[in-house]
């Protein structure tokens, strides 16, 4: 391969300019994906990078959303039920997991013929009843062997979580290969279909679809309370097509969720459906952004399919983006249904416009570990992140950067405090180092924090996140006595003496000259 890519990246936030190097490295490990596979021995396996330390589980399950009524139309009944909601989650296993009795693209296929509410259908009709064409390729893949073993044990450790969305009507397993190659790497992935509102079907795609699959999203999110490993506050979500609008209205409404990964998302096709919700607010798409756009469409193609000629360049919520550390990757040998792993094992190619199989299993490959590098800066330690980055500097960066009205120049106290303001002051010490990371010469000074304590401590609504913003100071500045006494002083003010009386000795312990703390604990003890 010639040191020019032809994939043009494009950043928002000078701040991401340490994101670099990393995306260099993967790029010129693209050479080694690409020798990895040949056009004559396209498998399961060969749309995998290499695999995590962990070995890989998966778990299949039915559960019910209480707050909403559905009908199975197949069962020909005006009976409606509360909302099924299938799950599958892949998670780091025990290793030694056994090769026979991991899942086969077939079993994955079941899953799927279930999920469409077709549970007895014939394996043989797997590939004849929905949209993936029967054919002699397809049926040589049914039975290789991917990574997972269902109900492998579960590593006992803590594990951030990436909440996945389907395309349009699709099923949870899309994208199979993916989740076990992040769950290799330590991450825990849950996803569901991808439905309509009453039913099975979407109305289209709608304004109304769109919300349907946002509130599923939040309704995973709840069901992570099921998972000791699960980390609800390192939490980020992925969607492909319908599902990269989806996920977008989901991040909005949810606090918790903290980077935003689509898939040639449909938020930049569809983007009024977005704008026509009730809880669309741009402004709140505030967390780092990475959009995997599909390559040029000819020009030919779209006049002979009667398609926008636009579509190629314009991204109108990208453009619109004001508070989130954007990027956008155009993937020079991907069309939209190569973005999952069914499409680019089953799926039909389009000899006017697909790259040879070669380089679209390349490709997928490669866009998969940048995935997972991606979202191990914003998810795993910031610090380990840059420390990562800085290991893979390069002397030449293969691709095009264009720098797009700089969301800051740098890190500051005030923006901070705007982002700890937005995500209601949960979090802070993972904050504070998140900025550490995207400007290493930010500092916080211990009087900024006290200043900020107090303020908010005093108010009347918000002297919660004074007390949060004291103990940040508190862990930030350990041997500060004063922080100490500002804590003290706002929990009495919002009496709670006993708590109080505890900060003014840890006051005077760090700092014997204190008189205040004296006399408070005086007056109290």
């Amino acid at each position: 391969m010639e040191r020019q890519i032809n994939t043009y990246i494009f950043m928002k936030s000078s701040a991401l300019k340490d994101l670099i190097p990393v995306i260099s490295f993967i790029l010129l490990s693209y050479v080694a994906l690409s020798q990895q596979t040949h056009a004559t021995d396209i498998s399961v396996r060969s749309v995998y990078p290499p695999k995590g330390k962990y070995d890989v589980g998966f778990r299949h399950y039915l559960t019910y959303d209480s707050t909403r009524t559905y009908k199975r139309l197949f069962d020909w009944t005006e009976k409606s039920s509360f909302r099924p909601i299938p799950v599958s989650i892949w998670y780091p296993a025990m290793n030694g997991v056994p090769d026979e009795n991991k899942l086969t693209i077939k079993d994955y296929l079941r899953i799927d013929s279930q999920e469409k509410e077709w549970e007895y259908l014939p394996d043989e009709q797997l590939l004849n009843w929905f949209e993936f064409p029967n054919n002699p390729k397809n049926n040589a893949l049914m039975d290789s062997v991917a990574w997972s073993l269902p109900e492998a044990p579960m590593v006992d450790e803590s594990f951030p979580v990436i909440i996945y969305a389907p395309s349009y009507q699709a099923s949870s397993i899309e994208n199979f290969s993916l989740s076990e190659f992040l769950a290799s790497n330590g991450y825990i992935v849950i996803s569901s279909p991808s439905r309509g509102t009453e039913h099975l079907y979407f109305d289209g795609g709608s304004t109304r679809d769109m919300e349907t699959q946002a509130r599923d999203i939040l309704f995973l999110y709840e069901e992570l309370g099921k998972i000791p490993q699960a980390d609800k506050n390192t939490v980020g979500t992925m969607g492909f097509s319908f599902g990269g609008l989806s996920n977008v209205l989901a991040q909005i409404i949810h606090e918790k969720i903290r980077v935003n990964v689509s898939l040639d998302g449909s938020v930049k096709y569809q983007y009024p459906t977005l704008l026509a919700s009730a809880s669309a607010d741009i402004s709140r798409v505030d967390v780092p952004f990475i959009h995997f756009s599909q390559k040029p469409i000819p020009l030919s193609v779209m006049l002979e399919d009667g398609i926008d000629t636009s579509l190629n360049n314009n991204f109108q919520f990208y453009n619109d983006l004001t508070n989130s550390a954007a990027i956008k990757i155009v993937m020079q040998h991907l069309t939209h249904s190569q973005f999952s792993t069914l499409g680019v094992l089953l799926s039909d190619r389009d000899p006017r416009q697909d790259m040879s199989e070669e380089q679209i299993v390349a490709s997928y490959r490669w866009m998969s570990r940048v995935i997972m590098e991606y979202l191990n800066i914003y998810l795993k330690h910031p610090q380990e992140g840059k420390e990562y980055i800085e290991s893979l500097a390069s002397d030449e960066v293969p691709f095009t950067i264009e720098s797009k009205r700089p969301l800051h120049s740098g890190a500051s106290f005030e923006m901070f405090h705007d982002l700890a303001k937005s995500k209601k002051y949960a979090d802070l010490e993972k904050l504070i180092d998140s900025l550490m990371f995207i400007d290493t010469s930010f500092k916080v000074q211990e009087w900024q924090i006290n200043n900020l304590g107090l303020q908010l401590g005093f108010h009347p609504i918000r002297y919660k996140a004074g007390i949060e913003v004291l103990n940040l100071g508190i862990h930030l500045f350990p041997e500060s006595g004063n922080l100490h006494d500002s804590l003290a002083e706002i929990l009495l003010y919002n009496k709670n003496p006993v708590q109080a009386i505890y900060h003014f000795k840890e006051s005077l312990r760090l700092d014997s000259s204190n008189l205040n703390a004296r006399q408070r604990l005086k007056q109290l003890e």
